[in-house]
């Protein structure tokens, strides 16, 4: 619970978010499971990932397929996988 949505932002299909997460305006996420504590910065894009608990997404940054972050990374903004 606890999960913040921001306006604009978008989430499905097939996402799972873990409790506590931030997702800013512009950001998308299909197919993919955020663990715990997870921030996605504006603009990023995710799809079809795993991503750890305690994670930083820069914006615009996009993770793909097969992409897995491990807890505690930070994940440049403008990063492409």
């Amino acid at each position: 619970a606890d999960t913040r949505l921001e306006p604009g932002c978008r989430v499905g299909p097939n996402a799972v978010l873990g409790n506590r997460c931030v997702v800013a305006s512009g950001a998308v996420i299909e197919g993919a499971i955020l663990w715990d504590d997870v921030k996605v910065g504006a603009g990023a894009v995710l799809r079809d990932c795993i991503v750890g608990s305690h994670v930083t997404i820069g914006p615009n940054a996009q993770l793909g397929f097969t992409a897995v972050v491990e807890s505690d990374a930070v994940v440049p903004p403008g990063t492409r996988t």
